[in-house]
């Protein structure tokens, strides 16, 4: 299955970067990729917990991903499963698993996106780097 692999060293501590990825009023802010604004973050915080995120593009267009946390490790890791939806296309079964490994200076960051369409996984490394570029800014 193709892997899009997102590696970053954050300068935060592991609990505030984890902090910025499980709070759904910090993830507005902060992970819509250049050109999206974020509307609504689900994000329950446990095994078989709920997941949302709806984006506008500038044309007002929605792309929604609906899905399940598989796995979720305070201040570790999280994992979900959702299904995304955007001008049509809909991918179903995407990984997606981000861990989070302190280091002196910070926050070793992956994140990994599995999917069985290569573009969507290409299009979720451009994304991801979008957003994470973003998150530098917010939460400094």
């Amino acid at each position: 299955m193709p892997e899009a692999v997102i590696e970053r060293n954050l300068r935060h501590p592991v609990s505030t970067v984890f902090e910025a990825f499980t709070n759904p009023e910090m993830l507005k802010k902060w992970l819509p990729p250049d050109h999206f604004t974020c509307s609504e973050v689900v994000f329950e915080s446990r095994v078989g917990g709920a997941v949302k995120v709806v984006f506008q593009d500038k044309d007002g267009n929605e792309a929604v991903a609906l899905g399940e946390v598989t796995e979720f490790q305070p201040d570790g890791l999280y994992e979900y499963v959702a299904s995304t939806r955007y001008l049509g296309t809909i991918n179903e079964n995407i990984r997606t698993r981000i861990e989070f490994e302190a280091i002196p200076d910070g926050t070793a960051l992956r994140v990994r996106v599995f999917s069985e369409d290569p573009e969507f996984a290409k299009n979720c490394t451009v994304g991801w780097n979008q957003s994470l570029d973003n998150f530098e800014s917010v939460i400094a």
